[in-house]
C-alpha cells in the first residue's frame, strides 16, 4: 500500500500542503491580529490621554466660570450696604445679582443651581433652572461652603463626584469664596454644574462602531458615561491632571477584527485551490519522472549481478538523458574504482603501519592541518577572486579563522610549559558550551557510533571563562566517553548535567561504558599517559583540559560510577554577571593625532606588514632591521612608539634595549617588545624583571594596539618634542 511514487505523493503532498496552507493563512491571520491589537491599542490609549485633557480642559472652564463671575463689583456692593444697614440699597444689589444669575443660566444652560451664600453661609440669592427663587436656607454644613472657606484668593472649591438633589438633578458644585478689600469674607458664590452635560460630553467620545468612555473616580465609582459589557474589551485608561478621576476608553475587538477574519476565510479558499492544483501538476511530473527511474532501477540490478557491459537508454528531458550517461559512465569506471580501491586498501595498511611509529606527533599534526588546508586553500583562491570585493573578503575572514585556529592549537600545546594569558574571557552560559561542543559531534556520536545522549541543562548556569577552551574540554570528555564504549554493544549513551550549587558551575560528562580501571584513576591527567589501545590517542587530551579547568580556577575531577561507566566533572566558579553579548572596541594608540613608529626586526615582510597596517590610519612609520640601523633612526627622529623583535641576528631585542637605554633611559617608556618565542624562560624573566611590556607572534594588530593604548596610558609614558 503506498508503495509507489505517485501514490505517497497524492496520499502525503495533498494533505502536507493543505495544513501547510491552512497554516500560512491562520499563522498571517493570528500576525495580522496582533498588529492590529497592538495599533487599535496604541490609537486608545492616544483617544484616552486626549479625552481625558479634553475633559480636564472642559471642567477646568467651569472653575474658571466661577473665578470670572466672582469678580463681578455687585457681590461687595450688596455685603458693603448690609454692612453699614442700608437694607433698601442692599436689596437692590440682591436683585441686581439674581438677574446676573439668570442670565448667566440661561446663556450657559448647564448651570441649574447658582447660589450666593453670606459669610455665614445662608442663601442670599438662589436661581433654580435659571429662575430666581425665594432663599435664605442655610448652606453652613454643605461641603462646598466649608470647602470655599479654606481657599486662597486665587483658588475654587470642586466637588470630587456629582451629587444627587432630587428631580433627577445631579450636580458638581463649585464654590469661590468673595473678600472685600480688607481680606473679610464677604460671602461665596456656588455654581452648581449640571452632571448630565459632561455625559453628554463623555458620551460623544466614540471608539469604532460600539466602544465608549467611561468617568469614574479613585473608588472606581461611575462619575459621567454608561457601562457596557464587551466579550473581548480593549481598555484604556487615563488620568485627568487637575480632578481625581480616570477617563476609561473601551471598544469590542470584534469592531476591528472582521476585516482580518474576512481575508483568512478567503485565503483558506484560495489555498485550498491551489492545493488541488498543485496536486494535479504533481501527478503528472511524477509520472513523467518514475518511468526512467524504473528503467534505471532495472540497469542497477544488472550493474549488482556482475554484468558490466549493460547500458541503459533513457529518453525524455535533457536532465533525465544526463542522468542515464552518468549512469553509463559509472558502470564503465566501476571495474576500475574497484581494482583502485584494492590498491589503496593496501597502501592504507603500509600507512598504518608507519602511524604507529608517529603516533605522538599525529594527533597534532591532524589538529593543524585541517586549519592549515584553509589557509593554503583560500590563499589559492584570492588572486582569481581578486575582481570580486566580496568573495575576497569572504576569502581573506576565513583565512584569518583558520589561522586563528592554528594560532589556538599551538596555544594549548603552550600549556605544557607555561599559562595561557591570551584567553578572552567573557560570562558565558554554560549551556550554550554544551550544545555547541555536541553539535560538533553529532555525526560521530549518533550516527557513526549509535550513542544516546542525554541532556539534563540547568536553567541557569553562568561562569566567566573562554568559550572555546571549555568547548575544548568538553570535545575531549565526550570524545573519551564515546571511544570507551566503542565495544560496549548497544544501549550506549552519554549523559551531560550542568548546574549550580555552592557557588560554582558545574558539567558532568558520564557514560555506561565498562569504566576506568582503579589502576589508572591516579594517573588519568598525567601527560602522554592513556588507557586506550597504541595508536589510538596522545595521552595529552586529558591533561591538557585539567591545566584549562585550573587556569579558570576550576578543576576536573574523574571517578567511575557504582552502575557502571565513568563520570568527569568539571568545576568553574559561577559568575553571577550578564551574559556578556557584544565586546568594547579595543582602544587604539594615538587616538586623534598622527604617531610616528620605528619598528625593529629582521623580518622585512614582518616590518612592511606592520607598516602598511599603521599607514592606513595616516601614521609614520619607519623600519630598521638590526641594532645598528635602529640606533641611527633614534638619534635623527623622535617616535611615538617603538617595536623591538626580541631575536635578532647579531645582536638581539635585549641587547638593543640596553642600547636605547644608555642613548636615551625615557625611551624604554615607549618600547613595546614583539617576540615570536614566547617558551623562552630567560626572555620572560626579562620581560618581567624590567616591566617591560610585550605580545606575542602572530597576533592580530586589534591585540597589538590594544597593548600600544595600555603602553601610552602606563606611567612615565614620554612624548617626543
Amino acid at each position: 500500500m503506498f508503495k509507489t511514487l505517485q501514490s505517497r505523493f497524492l496520499v502525503f503532498l495533498l494533505p502536507f500542503s493543505a495544513g501547510v496552507l491552512l497554516l500560512a493563512v491562520h499563522g498571517g491571520y493570528l500576525a495580522s491580529r496582533k498588529q492590529i491589537i497592538d495599533s487599535v491599542n496604541k490609537e486608545i490609549a492616544s483617544f484616552a490621554v486626549s479625552a481625558a485633557a479634553d475633559v480636564n480642559r472642559q471642567m477646568g472652564q467651569r472653575a474658571d466660570d466661577a473665578l470670572t463671575l466672582a469678580q463681578n463689583p455687585l457681590f461687595l456692593d450688596h455685603h458693603n450696604n448690609v454692612e453699614y444697614g442700608l437694607h433698601q440699597e442692599a436689596k437692590v444689589y440682591r436683585d441686581a445679582i439674581a438677574s446676573m444669575f439668570e442670565a448667566f443660566a440661561r446663556r450657559l444652560k448647564m448651570y441649574p443651581r447658582i447660589y450666593y451664600l453670606d459669610a455665614r453661609g445662608r442663601a442670599v440669592v438662589r436661581v433654580d433652572r435659571g429662575i430666581d427663587v425665594k432663599a435664605g436656607e442655610s448652606h453652613a454644613h454643605a461641603a462646598y461652603y466649608r470647602g470655599a472657606l479654606r481657599l486662597m484668593e486665587r483658588e475654587v472649591y470642586r466637588s470630587s463626584a456629582p451629587q444627587a438633589v432630587g428631580g433627577g438633578l445631579s450636580l458638581i458644585y463649585f464654590a469661590k469664596p468673595i473678600h472685600d478689600k480688607d481680606g473679610t469674607l464677604a460671602g461665596v458664590l456656588v455654581l452648581g454644574y449640571d452632571a448630565a452635560d459632561l455625559d453628554a460630553i463623555v458620551a460623544s467620545y466614540r471608539i469604532g462602531r460600539h466602544g465608549v468612555a467611561l468617568l469614574r473616580d479613585s473608588s472606581g465609582a461611575l462619575v459621567a458615561g454608561v457601562a457596557r459589557r464587551f466579550a473581548d474589551p480593549l481598555t484604556v485608561s487615563a488620568g485627568l491632571e487637575d480632578w481625581p478621576w480616570i477617563l476609561h476608553a473601551m471598544a469590542p475587538l470584534e469592531d476591528f477584527l472582521d476585516p482580518v477574519r474576512r481575508m483568512r476565510n478567503w485565503g483558506a479558499i484560495v489555498g485550498m485551490g491551489a492545493t488541488i492544483i498543485l496536486v494535479i501538476i504533481t501527478i503528472f511530473a511524477v509520472r513523467a519522472i518514475a518511468l526512467p527511474i524504473k528503467t534505471l532501477v532495472r540497469g542497477t540490478q544488472e550493474l549488482a549481478m556482475g554484468n558490466w557491459g549493460h547500458r541503459v537508454d533513457v529518453g525524455g528531458p535533457e536532465e533525465i538523458k544526463a542522468l542515464s550517461q552518468a549512469f553509463n559512465d559509472m558502470a564503465l569506471q566501476i571495474k576500475s574504482r574497484e581494482d583502485a580501491q584494492k590498491r589503496l586498501q593496501d597502501q592504507l595498511i603500509e600507512s598504518e603501519k608507519l602511524s604507529v611509529v608517529g603516533r605522538l606527533i599525529s594527533g597534532i599534526a591532524h589538529e593543524l592541518n585541517n586549519p592549515l588546508a584553509g589557509v593554503v586553500g583560500y590563499a589559492d583562491l584570492i588572486p582569481g577572486d581578486i575582481e570580486s570585493p566580496e568573495l575576497l573578503k569572504e576569502d581573506l575572514e576565513r583565512l584569518k579563522a583558520s589561522s586563528k585556529r592554528c594560532r589556538g592549537i599551538v596555544e594549548n600545546l603552550l600549556l605544557f610549559v607555561r599559562k595561557s594569558d591570551k584567553a578572552q574571557r567573557q560570562v558565558v552560559d554554560l549551556n550554550e558550551v554544551v550544545r555547541s561542543a555536541l553539535s560538533l559531534l553529532d555525526y560521530r556520536l549518533s550516527k557513526a557510533n549509535d550513542i544516546h545522549v542525554e541532556l539534563a541543562l540547568g536553567p541557569v548556569c553562568r561562569a566567566d571563562v573562554n568559550f572555546q577552551q571549555i568547548e575544548q574540554i568538553l570535545i575531549n570528555l565526550i570524545q573519551n566517553a564515546s571511544d570507551a564504549m566503542v565495544d560496549s554493544g548497544s544501549g550506549r549513551s552519554i549523559k551531560v548535567v550542568t548546574r549550580e550549587s555552592d557557588g560554582l558551575a558545574v558539567i558532568s560528562v558520564a557514560d555506561n561504558g565498562p569504566g576506568i580501571p582503579q589502576e589508572a584513576l591516579q594517573m588519568i591527567f598525567e601527560p602522554f599517559y592513556t588507557t586506550k589501545a597504541a595508536g589510538k590517542g596522545t595521552g595529552l587530551g586529558l591533561f591538557i583540559a585539567n591545566q584549562i579547568a585550573g587556569e579558570h580556577g576550576g578543576r576536573l575531577l574523574c571517578s567511575n560510577l557504582p552502575e557502571g561507566g565513568a563520570e568527569f566533572v568539571l568545576q568553574l566558579p559561577s559568575s553571577r554577571g550578564g551574559i556578556v553579548i557584544t565586546q568594547k572596541p579595543a582602544p587604539r594608540p594615538c587616538s586623534g593625532k598622527v604617531c610616528r613608529i620605528l619598528v625593529v626586526d629582521d623580518e622585512k615582510d614582518f616590518v612592511a606588514m606592520v607598516r602598511q597596517n599603521f599607514v592606513r590610519s595616516g601614521h609614520q612609520v619607519d623600519g630598521a632591521f638590526n641594532g645598528k640601523g635602529a640606533l641611527a633612526k633614534l638619534r635623527r627622529n623622535a617616535y611615538d612608539f617603538i617595536l623591538l623583535d626580541l631575536a635578532m641576528p647579531g645582536s638581539d631585542g635585549r641587547d638593543i634595549y640596553r642600547a636605547i637605554c644608555e642613548y636615551d633611559g625615557s625611551l624604554a617608556k615607549k618600547i613595546l617588545f614583539v617576540t615570536g618565542n614566547a617558551l623562552d624562560e630567560q626572555a620572560l624573566d626579562f620581560f618581567v624583571s624590567n616591566k617591560i611590556p610585550y605580545v606575542t607572534k602572530p597576533f592580530e594588530f586589534e591585540e597589538l594596539e590594544s597593548a600600544m593604548a595600555a603602553l601610552a596610558s602606563s606611567e612615565g609614558f614620554g612624548k617626543h618634542t
